[in-house]
């Protein structure tokens, strides 16, 4: 993921750093690992640009302003230079240390060509993109609700995973990059919060 900042300010990761401590699952001969890990995530009013999987890209239009780009892309091309990835915006839930998060690890680093089909993918909402030649496309997050809506625990291990350097090259994900223009901020909200809910079930009353 080649970065570009729109606002000609310095990149702050203060304000835009979780520390977890990601737990490796072991086994009783080498039990599991715990490491502290910073990830970095990209702040809004930002424009990047990422590489997909040729003859990948499909392209739909839902309504006026609604346009939804569909594409696989290594996992590599979420992660910038410094292994930031993209920013949150209305995503109610930060990543969390959980049994998905060592599944999703243990899918990664064993059976990397099998990702794109166990895993669920990620989401993007954006304010605008461009399709660009040698199957690049550029996105660009001018608004502070914008960035990841689904997703975000998969993208944290995809950072995790290349800051103990192992290789992403194999590993390919699926990617929905919504283009939501004339919306209010807190239609973002409500979107990233339906993606994101999970409600108890409750059979009704005889």
């Amino acid at each position: 993921m080649t970065v570009f900042h729109n606002l000609n300010m310095p990149l702050d990761f203060d304000n835009n750093i979780e520390v977890m401590a990601a737990q490796v699952r072991g086994t009783t001969a080498n039990p599991a690992q715990i490491q502290p890990f910073e990830l970095k995530y990209l702040p809004t009013n930002i424009e990047v640009e990422m590489e997909y999987v040729p003859e990948t890209m499909i392209e739909r239009t839902h309504t006026d302003n609604r346009t939804e780009i569909s594409v696989t892309v290594k996992g590599i091309e979420f992660l910038g230079p410094n292994l930031e990835t993209l920013p949150y915006g209305a995503n109610p839930r930060f990543p969390v240390l959980c049994n998905t998060f060592d599944r999703i690890f243990r899918t990664i680093t064993s059976e990397p060509e099998d990702f794109v089909v166990e895993n669920t993918g990620v989401d993007i909402f954006c304010s605008s993109y461009e399709l660009l030649p040698n199957d690049r496309i550029k996105i660009v997050f001018m608004g502070e609700k914008l960035g990841i809506v689904n997703g975000g625990l998969t993208t944290s291990v995809l950072a995790y995973t290349a800051a103990i350097q192992q290789d992403l090259d194999l590993v390919r994900v699926s990617c929905r990059i919504w283009c939501l223009e004339d919306y209010e901020e807190e239609d973002f909200v409500e979107a990233a919060d339906a993606r994101n809910t999970c409600l108890l079930y409750t059979s009704p009353s005889p």
